[in-house]
């Protein structure tokens, strides 16, 4: 019985130094965000702000220099996309036919003309006349956009890229379909005489405990909207940046202790060696810890 009631007045003890005043200010006041700092910290921590400005537009220091509202004024991404939708198929099988009327076969070309007017390095790999005409078409669309302005010709170095690889897919989608239809068909026709009631031999497989599956990934607090480490009772703010922590917050409402019982210290272990530096370190560090109390 007596053992009991010690404990209990230890306990209590405890509770009574960490209320009291120290030197060292150790103890949490219960305190909550704002609305507008949680939104605040919201448009923060949003993953917008993660993309950096200097890799998606290279001249974003330059300053504006078109209006906001004019084509050359649009975001570089958005810009481009609205070149690489401007030029469509139809437009370019056109222009592929206004550049050699005739659909005669050049005998003068050679395989390594051919593949630089596809731009591939593949010399071996053949070129036919219509594919050389749609590469044509695309280049001189590319030099019709690029004597507009020196940005427009920025871009076409992205936008060419883009119809070329569009143009080389178109072609061997085509290829695929005249050539191997009928062998798929043929293919897919075939009886499979394997019978499916042979079983084969069961091996069991060795799979590896994942470590991640014990751990517990923890919820973000309903003060703060951050995740608490290590399951600590104390809002992450609190310690790193408490000045801040004081103007983005507001005393909790209600019937609560002035005080929480957690305590604001997070002492570190300080482990030194035999040698003089450690020596050294470690008089230095108690010095200062003599001089702070």
């Amino acid at each position: 019985m007596s053992s009991k009631i010690a404990q209990k007045r230890a306990k209590q003890r405890r509770r009574d130094l960490m209320k009291q005043k120290s030197r060292i200010y150790n103890q949490v006041e219960p305190r909550i965000l704002r609305p507008s700092a949680k939104k605040r910290l919201k448009l923060e921590r949003s993953r917008r702000q993660w993309i950096f400005p200097w890799m998606i537009n290279p001249d974003y220091r330059l300053g504006q220099t078109y209006p906001a509202a004019s084509l050359l004024g649009l975001p570089t991404e958005l810009r481009q996309r609205i070149f690489h939708e401007a030029f469509d198929m139809k437009e370019l099988s056109t222009r592929a036919r206004a550049i050699c009327p005739t659909q005669v076969p050049i005998k003068s070309i050679r395989k390594s003309q051919e593949a630089k007017l596809l731009e591939t390095k593949d010399p071996n790999k053949g070129l036919e006349v219509h594919q050389a005409k749609y590469t044509m078409a695309i280049r001189l669309r590319v030099g019709e956009f690029s004597c507009v302005s020196a940005l427009i010709r920025r871009d076409m170095e992205y936008v060419k890229r883009i119809w070329l690889r569009d143009l080389e897919g178109y072609f061997r989608l085509k290829d695929v379909r005249s050539k191997y239809e009928a062998s798929l068909d043929a293919w897919l026709d075939k009886v499979n005489h394997r019978s499916l009631n042979v079983k084969g031999k069961e091996v069991t497989v060795i799979k590896a405990k994942d470590q991640r599956a014990s751990v517990i990934r923890p919820q973000k607090c309903w003060k703060c909207t951050e995740r608490h480490v290590r399951y600590d009772a104390v809002c992450p703010m609190t310690r790193h940046d408490p000045e801040r922590w004081k103007k983005l917050t507001k005393k909790m409402a209600g019937w609560r202790p002035l005080v929480s019982d957690t305590s604001l210290f997070e002492g570190t272990r300080i482990v030194f060696g035999d040698d003089y530096e450690s020596w050294i370190r470690s008089f230095e560090v108690l010095h200062s810890i003599m001089i702070v109390t």
